[in-house]
């Protein structure tokens, strides 16, 4: 991770469901150490992280996003 610059991604589409590859992205993001915030319609929390049903509810915009669809 050192030589990546990424500092906050945003996962559109995180599932809470872990076979999905919404929630895969999300969880190995997490795992490997990025500042991850997900965005969901239904919100709440996944993996201990508050999702955002839409970008406009984040209060910075991230320097990188996923899809997770």
């Amino acid at each position: 991770m050192d030589d990546v610059k990424t500092k906050k991604i945003v996962v559109v589409g995180v599932s809470d469901r872990p076979e999905k590859y919404g929630y895969k992205i999300f969880k190995g993001l997490i795992e490997a150490g990025f500042d991850v915030q997900g965005i969901n319609p239904r919100d709440g929390e996944i993996l201990g992280r508050k999702v955002f049903k839409n970008l406009k509810e984040l209060k910075s915009l991230p320097d990188m996003d996923a899809a997770g669809l």
